[in-house]
Order: C-alpha cells, then sequence, then structure tokens
C-alpha cells in the first residue's frame, strides 16, 4: 500500500530546503543526496534548462514488445516505427489538403450537402491515415506539413484532437486502471509526481484510486487540468522538475526527470509515443522554418505565341459571328470577317489554357477609356467570335455578352450578364492580355470614335432601352450562348459572405482553410494601371484545395485588396469559366463609392465621389494582413 512517499533506502533524512524554508514538494532526499553542492550560476541554470527541453524531444519510450530484440535490429526496429508514427501523422495533418469534390458534384449539391460531404471525405481520410498499416509520405508532403506545423496553422486544439484519435492504456483490452496503478506505484517518484498533477497533498496517495485514474485520463474536469493527452501533462510535468531542480542534485533531479518520462509512457501508451514523434517532428520544422531561404516561387505563365498570316485568315475563314446589328449614327451595320480583316483585327496571338487555344487580335482603343480585343474561339469546325474589354477604372478584362442602345443607337451600357464575376476572364489569360498589353501596346483604328465600337459592339446582342433589358432578364428571354453555358447563380450564393445594408466588420471577414489561398502557389503575376491607384501589381494563387484562385492587388504604396476569386472549373465557348463565385465583402475595393463604404470610408483619402478603403477596411481583414505580412517578409 502507497502511504507517506519513502526514499528508497529507509534512512532518516531532513525535510527541509537549503534556504531553510520547508520543502513546498515534500521531497524526501537520500543522504547521498543531500550533499551541499556548489551554488549553480545563472548560465547553468539556463544550460540545465537547455538541456532538459532538449531530454524530452530526444526521449524513447521503452516498451515491453516481442519483436524487438537486442542490438542494431532493435534499433532498427524502433526507427522504422519512429518512422511510421510520423507518416500517420503527416497524413492525418494533410487529409484537409487531400479533400476533393468534382466540379459536377458542387452543381449537384446544395451547399450544405457539399460542406457535409467534404467533412466526410476528410473525417475518412484522417481514420485511413491512422489505421495504414505501411504509411507512405513524400517528401513534398513532409515539407508542406512541416510549413503548416511551423507557422501555426496547426494549431493546439488540433493537436489534442488527434491524440485523442490515438488510442490510449485505457482503450486496450490488455491494460486497465489496477495494472496502471500497480505499474506507478512501484516507482514512489511516479507517485509523487502524479499526486502533485492532480493538486493532492504528498501524503494522500492513497487517495488515487483506478476512478481517480480514470477520470483524469478520460474527463474534463474543471478543478484540473485537460489530462486526457500528454500535451498539458508534459507542460505541468516539466513546471514540477522546475521547482525540484535548486532544491535537489544534479542525480536526484535526473532521476526524477526519467521517473517522469516513464510515468508519461504508463499512462498514456501509444499516445506518448505518438507526442513525442510529434515533438520531433516540430523541431524538425523549426530547423525548416530558421534555414529555409526564401525561395522566388515558380509563377505559371501562359505562353502569347504569334499567328502567322495564313493561320489568321484561314480561322477568318471559318469564323462564325453572333451579335445584333450596331446602328451608331443612325446606320445599321452587321459586323463581318470582311470588316475585321479591312480594320485588321483577325488573329495575331495565340494563347492555350486548360487545353483550349484562344486566338487574340490586337488591342484597340474604344471611347470613355475603354480598349478592346476580338476572340477567336475554335469550336468544331467553326470558330465563334468573341469579344474582351477593358475599363481603365477597373483591373481586369471581362467578356461583353450583350449591351443596351442609347436614342442614337451607339452602345450605352456594357452589360455584366449574371453579375460582375460571371464574365471576368480566367486568372491565368488576364495575365496573358496584360502581357500583350505591355509588349505590343493599343492601337487606335483608323476610323472615326463612333466605328471603334462597332468592332466589339458587333460580337454582342443589344437591348434598346435599359427599360427592355430589365423586361426580357425578368422573363428569362435573354439571347446568346452566354445565358446557356454559364451557370446562373454563383456556386455560394447562399454563404452569407454580404452585409445585408453595409458592411461586415473587417476582423469578422474569414474562409475556410480548403477555400483560402495557398501563398506558395502563385499562378500569375502582371501589371497594370488604373485611374484610382495608379501603378499596380497583380498576384494569383491558388486555394489549398485548387479549386479557386485568388487575386490579390497592391499599388505602390503597399496598399493592398482582394480583386476577385476565381471558381476552378470547365471554361466555355466565351472563354469564361463555366462557374462562378462572389465573395462580398472580402472584394472591397481600394477606393469605394461613397454610399458603398459606409462608416469605413477614409475622408482623408477620396477620388471623387469615392473614398480610400485602406485604412479602415481593408488593412483590418486578417486575409489582407497575412498578404501583407508575407509580402514584406519576401
Amino acid at each position: 500500500m502507497f502511504g507517506r512517499l519513502k526514499p528508497e533506502k529507509a534512512e532518516k533524512t531532513r525535510r527541509r530546503s537549503i534556504d531553510g524554508m520547508r520543502n513546498p514538494l515534500g521531497l524526501v532526499l537520500k543522504k547521498e543526496d543531500s550533499k551541499k553542492q556548489k551554488p549553480q550560476s545563472t548560465e547553468t541554470k539556463m544550460q540545465n534548462v537547455v538541456a532538459d527541453e532538449a531530454a524530452w524531444k530526444k526521449t524513447e519510450v521503452v516498451m515491453d514488445r516481442s519483436d524487438v530484440v537486442d542490438g542494431q535490429t532493435a534499433q532498427e526496429t524502433r526507427r522504422q516505427r519512429a518512422e511510421r508514427i510520423q507518416n500517420r501523422i503527416i497524413n492525418y495533418f494533410n487529409a484537409d489538403l487531400a479533400v476533393s469534390v468534382t466540379p459536377e458534384e458542387i452543381v449537384g449539391l446544395g451547399t450544405r450537402a457539399l460542406k457535409e460531404l467534404k467533412q466526410e471525405r476528410h473525417q475518412s481520410l484522417r481514420r485511413a491515415a491512422l489505421e495504414a498499416t505501411e504509411p507512405r509520405a513524400s517528401v513534398e508532403q513532409r515539407v508542406k506539413f512541416l510549413q503548416r506545423w511551423a507557422t501555426g496553422e496547426i494549431g493546439d486544439e488540433e493537436k489534442a484532437e488527434f491524440l485523442l484519435a490515438v488510442r490510449g492504456p485505457l482503450g486496450q483490452l490488455d491494460s486497465n486502471a489496477a495494472e496502471i496503478l500497480t505499474k506507478l506505484r512501484q516507482d514512489s517518484r511516479k507517485m509523487q509526481i502524479l499526486v502533485w498533477l492532480l493538486g493532492l497533498k504528498m501524503t494522500s496517495g492513497q487517495k488515487i484510486d483506478e476512478k481517480a485514474l480514470i477520470n483524469m485520463l478520460t474527463q474534463v474536469n474543471q478543478e484540473l487540468p485537460d489530462y486526457r493527452t500528454p500535451i498539458v501533462t508534459m507542460e505541468r510535468g516539466r513546471k514540477f522538475l522546475q521547482k525540484i531542480q535548486l532544491k535537489a542534485t544534479p542525480d536526484l533531479y535526473q532521476k526524477y526527470e526519467k521517473s517522469l518520462g516513464g510515468m508519461m509512457g504508463i499512462l498514456y501508451g501509444e499516445r506518448w509515443e505518438y507526442y513525442l514523434q510529434m515533438q520531433q517532428l516540430e523541431v524538425e520544422a523549426r530547423e525548416l522554418a530558421l534555414n529555409s531561404n526564401p525561395v522566388a516561387m515558380k509563377v505559371k505563365k501562359l505562353e502569347v505565341a504569334e499567328v502567322s498570316a495564313e493561320q489568321s485568315g484561314e480561322m477568318l475563314g471559318r469564323a462564325v459571328i453572333d451579335g445584333d446589328p450596331w446602328r451608331g449614327g443612325q446606320i445599321e451595320r452587321h459586323l463581318n470577317t470582311h470588316n475585321l480583316a479591312e480594320a485588321k483585327l483577325g488573329p495575331v496571338y495565340a494563347v492555350e489554357i486548360d487545353q483550349m487555344q484562344i486566338y487574340l487580335s490586337r488591342m484597340f482603343q474604344l471611347p470613355n477609356g475603354y480598349i478592346g480585343v476580338v476572340a477567336y474561339i475554335p469550336e468544331g469546325e467553326s470558330v465563334q467570335v468573341r469579344a474582351y474589354y477593358k475599363n481603365n477604372m477597373q483591373v481586369l478584362w471581362r467578356y461583353l455578352p450583350d449591351y443596351t442602345r442609347r436614342s442614337d443607337g451607339s452602345m450605352d451600357r456594357y452589360c455584366l450578364g449574371q453579375a460582375e464575376e460571371s464574365v471576368t476572364l480566367p486568372a491565368e489569360l488576364q495575365g496573358a492580355l496584360a502581357e500583350i498589353e505591355h509588349k505590343y501596346g493599343v492601337y487606335m483604328l483608323d476610323e472615326t470614335r463612333g466605328v471603334a465600337e462597332f468592332y466589339i459592339a458587333g460580337t454582342a446582342h443589344a437591348y434598346n432601352s435599359l427599360q427592355e433589358y430589365q423586361t426580357l432578364w425578368s422573363y428569362g428571354r435573354m439571347k446568346g450562348d452566354y445565358y446557356t453555358q454559364v451557370s446562373r447563380d454563383p456556386l455560394n450564393h447562399d454563404f452569407g459572405l454580404s452585409g445585408l445594408n453595409q458592411k461586415k466588420a473587417p476582423y469578422t471577414l474569414s474562409i475556410d482553410y480548403n477555400r483560402a489561398p495557398d501563398f506558395g502557389q502563385k499562378i500569375v503575376e502582371f501589371e497594370t494601371i488604373t485611374v484610382d491607384a495608379g501603378p499596380i501589381t497583380v498576384e494569383g494563387f491558388a486555394s489549398h484545395d485548387g479549386q479557386y484562385n485568388w487575386l490579390f492587388c497592391k499599388d505602390a504604396r503597399s496598399r493592398a485588396w482582394i480583386e476577385w476569386v476565381e471558381a476552378v472549373s470547365p471554361l466555355t465557348t466565351m472563354g469564361l469559366r463555366r462557374d462562378w463565385v462572389t465573395m462580398g465583402d472580402f472584394t472591397t475595393s481600394l477606393y469605394e463609392h461613397t454610399n458603398q463604404a459606409g462608416i469605413y470610408g477614409d475622408r482623408g483619402d477620396t477620388k471623387g465621389a469615392r473614398q480610400g478603403m485602406w485604412k479602415n477596411y481593408l488593412s483590418n481583414i486578417p486575409l489582407i494582413q497575412e498578404y501583407t505580412r508575407r509580402n514584406d517578409r519576401g
């Protein structure tokens, strides 16, 4: 029976510390351990603390295993077991990165069902990681895990959740609370530490019965820390060692250190093994973070090729134009391939995106500061003719599905189809268009101002007034391929990212990890100029699950914002993605109109009727803060 804690040899010892105070921990020191020691210097004490930390990172659990033999075989067996455990840990925490959902599943499921499907697959991958007999983890998977660990992306809650998924001694058929207590009572120091952890007096060891032990290892008790995993228990155990370090001889301290490790192995079994390997991985993650030099990311860049005159003529011969007549200047004209050839707006450049060839004309100036380009997209034996444009107030290029006319028949409003996000061209195509603009410039056509818009209007459908457009929209009678090939609603139409009547507080804007941008996967980078922001840099990053592309912008003053989020889905014959998302307040512009800026507008930074959003809003969005921090480090 466990009564008062006794030394290993029954010898009378003094129970006062070297400073004359009664030993607060009730330690019973052996006579040979209580010899006077020279006071330790501060440097020596620090070295001991460091050594203590290092010792726990290198601790090995001695298990009674029949498959372990003496010599090299035993060492190799331990190494292989450690490798298997580490691979299970890596695969478990990387499971969220492996979850995938096909575009067809996304379209066929509601938001809640889609979320549940992803969670189910996530949990299935986690179970498989823990149950794998011979788990494997590639170098890339290991590095990715270590990066996430080092940056704190994998937090304490996730670590504790993982350890709870690993079975402990109480969950094993060959072990129970009585056996655990029997093993602990074979070493008085183990029981001393356990008594201290439970907040009992050092003479209360007998109060620790099977029920108390079970509660400690399986329950969350408000009066005690959460001892269900080794994480908190080890932290408290180190505090115990720190308290006795100055009052015990080095030899006795080492014995308590060893007893703590032995106690942890008995209490937690496999969980302790997994904990130790997690500690080893943490050391590796820190070393990786300290030793790795910033490496320039390879940006996926579309190659812009020039088209020969013969190929350009051949494509014009197969071109199909599905647009309404232009009526500028009260003259009705249908756009045809002869007009395009005469204006030298046939195919000049070629890019390939997702195995689709898109051919582009030279860029030309449009009225009101817009620039345009004619796109040629092969479809079977024919070539569809489309039009893209960019407003000098905005960053990105868009497709023109239709427009409304003025009273004189000329173009009035460039319509945005289902939504602005749905007519925005893919991120990689944006980079190619920026390269063409920078390298080859924008041409001023040799016709009058009104005629220049004829070449873009002739590819689209027209409505005589905004009222006509809205009426036909409400009846679902819109014209053109766009309305049959592009999804009517955003994928995330019920995610609630936008406020009802006002902007959400910036610090509340968050996104789940899978859909969030992975700043290590840059897909595009280019420069452009807008009226409000001046010269800006655009950087695109794939999401962690690869299903979204995030386009960030920053101006010369390092003010940043999210310009657009692309849903990676099949391409249509317009060169647009089939699916699209709306991100609400995430995509707040650098300058917003006063009635959109709300209480967050900066009245000290205005552009006409628009107010700056950096100071009070954009700079407080966590995702943008992370982006700017990474830019500062880079």
